[in-house]
């Protein structure tokens, strides 16, 4: 799995989270910082994830925000 290409990212300091956007399916999330990291992560090749990472990534690919 890896982030998709058409994925928006603005952080949002002041409320410590980060509004993500996927430009091909229209989804928008907003998230805490950790997530906005595990897409990071993930991008980077990590594949070391504990299974409450890969709920997480399972829901974001539910929305188009990670990809096969």
């Amino acid at each position: 799995m890896q982030p998709s290409m058409f994925n928006v990212r603005v952080p949002l300091p002041e409320r410590n989270e980060v509004f993500l956007m996927n430009t091909f399916s229209d989804a928008q999330l907003l998230v805490s910082p950790d997530v906005a990291a595990l897409l990071d992560r993930i991008g980077g090749g990590e594949t070391r994830l504990t299974d409450e990472e890969r709920e997480t990534l399972d829901a974001l690919a539910e929305d188009g925000f990670v990809v096969s």
